[in-house]
């Protein structure tokens, strides 16, 4: 697996455009990728929507680029290893959507990812032996959704659980 998944994070900034921008560069310097998965949180980036539609166009998928999207941001995929939450996080005085989801996190003393801090270094092992719980609650929640126009425009929701099955079927190989 560790020879045919490469991660790449985006040294150009975290909002959507400069994911995808970072996403192409890499793409062109290393002559293409099969698939490139562009990770993103919804936050309140204002250039979300015409990213997402870029992705999703013919020339963009046709090279292999998929959008993973957390609304409103990834830890949202990080609780769900230890709870079922289909309440939306929304900003609570000086505190974001995400900045919300992170203390539902930590206020979980059992939960794995208690003491996970957005952007530091983490042993993400302790994921392993919940990641099929998160599957499974990523996958329940996306089929409650699945009627919305724009699954991303849903708080909370994620597609991570695609990448992970994505990235399970690689490693079967």
């Amino acid at each position: 697996l560790q020879e045919s998944v490469k991660i790449y994070p985006s040294h150009e900034g975290s909002s959507p455009d400069r994911v995808l921008g970072s996403a192409e560069n890499k793409n062109e310097e290393m002559d293409g990728f099969d698939e490139i998965y562009c990770v993103m949180d919804v936050d309140s980036h204002q250039l979300l929507n015409s990213t997402l539609q870029k992705i999703r166009s013919k020339s963009f998928r046709t090279r292999g680029f998929q959008a993973i999207v957390s609304n409103p941001c990834f830890e949202y995929w990080i609780l769900l290893h230890s709870d079922e939450s289909d309440a939306p996080f929304n900003r609570k005085g000086k505190k974001s959507p995400c900045d919300c989801v992170q203390d539902k996190i930590k206020k979980n003393k059992n939960h794995a990812f208690n003491k996970y801090q957005k952007g530091s270094d983490f042993d993400w092992r302790c994921a392993l032996s919940k990641i099929e719980q998160a599957q499974t609650r990523a996958i329940s929640r996306s089929e409650r959704i699945l009627g919305a126009q724009n699954p991303e425009d849903v708080n909370p929701s994620t597609n991570f659980h695609c990448l992970i099955n994505r990235l399970i079927q690689q490693s079967s190989l």
